[in-house]
């Protein structure tokens, strides 16, 4: 599941591009701050595929320097972010063009752009991955054999009568003796988080959280978990920390 961070002022084109990204990329995870700060520190939590700047989108009280440049000069600073699609919209084409071919920009759109070229640029940035340690692979040993399976695709894993049961896209297993805090440890991931116990769910697959019933509904299908109550004011903390338009009351 790819994720995407669009810093946009206008509501309506922000509205827009939200549409055009559903429209190629229908379960994607969709940021959008509303000031660089904020953007840089999703950034440094999450591992974004693609950012949509406006390069005029001023900071806050920083006289004539614009947020959407200074944005992109700190994310290259950033190793995982060296090389991660950046597509600029931008009123005029002027000196600072020479500063968005500096950056690696994606695409520099100037307005009134053709949506039809933006969707050509989305669709091919939306090909590129930014690594991180979703993408490793680690070996559950289970009765009998051994299976190999990618981090980003293990959904939530769940201890009952000291066995560990693991659901993935591909199918569920089951490990004998092994506990939530082991595979935590193994997968080395902040993406896995505990919602009981002895539970823990990878949040790229939740679609919606309940808080006030203590629900995760899953993406694709993948049923419903339950948020325990000892560890529930922790898992929303880091669940909105990451992924607050998901959390309902």
């Amino acid at each position: 599941m790819k994720e995407i961070m669009l810093m946009l002022p206008d509501e309506k084109e922000k509205k827009a591009i939200k549409t055009l990204v559903r429209e190629l990329s229908p379960d994607a995870t969709i940021y959008m701050p509303l000031n660089e700060a904020r953007a840089y520190n999703i950034a440094l939590r999450s591992s974004v595929d693609v950012f949509v700047l406006d390069i005029d989108f001023r900071a806050r009280g920083r006289g004539e320097l614009q947020a959407g440049a200074m944005l992109a000069q700190k994310l290259r600073s950033v190793e995982k972010y060296y090389f991660t699609p950046i597509i600029y919209l931008m009123d005029e084409y002027d000196e600072r063009v020479n500063l968005l071919n500096l950056i690696q920009c994606h695409g520099i759109f100037k307005r009134p752009y053709d949506m039809d070229a933006v969707r050509d640029a989305l669709r091919s940035a939306l090909e590129y991955h930014t690594k991180d340690s979703m993408e490793r692979k680690v070996i559950l040993q289970t009765e009998g054999m051994m299976e190999v399976v990618a981090v980003e695709d293990i959904i939530w894993a769940d201890v009952s009568q000291r066995k560990l049961f693991i659901s993935t896209v591909d199918g569920d297993f089951m490990l004998p003796n092994k506990s939530c805090k082991e595979l935590l440890q193994e997968l080395n991931s902040e993406y896995f988080v505990r919602c009981r116990r002895g539970t823990i769910v990878n949040m790229k697959y939740i679609k919606k959280v309940e808080s006030s019933k203590c629900r995760i509904h899953l993406k694709k299908g993948k049923g419903v978990l339950e948020i325990g109550s000892a560890v529930k004011k922790d898992f929303l903390r880091k669940v909105k920390r990451r992924y607050s338009n998901i959390v309902v009351k």
